[in-house]
């Protein structure tokens, strides 16, 4: 799975989660309220944290966000944005 991430208003996130094909399969919106991070997707609010709230961090450390760069959480590998259609 590869996912992106862009900014909203307020310290918030929107995180795509892509397939292997490069369909949107889930968004997730992450909030930051009271020093943390929080998710709305199906394990925010069941754990400590999600793989999700552990990407925001990493996609700020390589000033992804809003750049349309892909990430993989499992191999950890970048991938470059595409291009758009005309």
């Amino acid at each position: 799975m590869y996912y992106n991430l862009k900014s909203l208003p307020g310290d918030n996130y929107r995180m795509v989660k892509f397939d292997d094909w490069w369909f949107v399969d889930q968004v997730y919106n992450i909030t930051y309220r009271r020093g943390r991070f929080y998710c709305d997707c199906p394990q925010g609010g069941k754990a400590p944290t999600c793989r999700h709230r552990d990407m925001v961090p990493i996609f700020c450390k390589h000033r992804a966000v809003n750049t349309g760069k892909f990430y993989c959480f499992e191999t950890g590998v970048w991938y470059p944005a595409m291009e758009q259609a005309a």
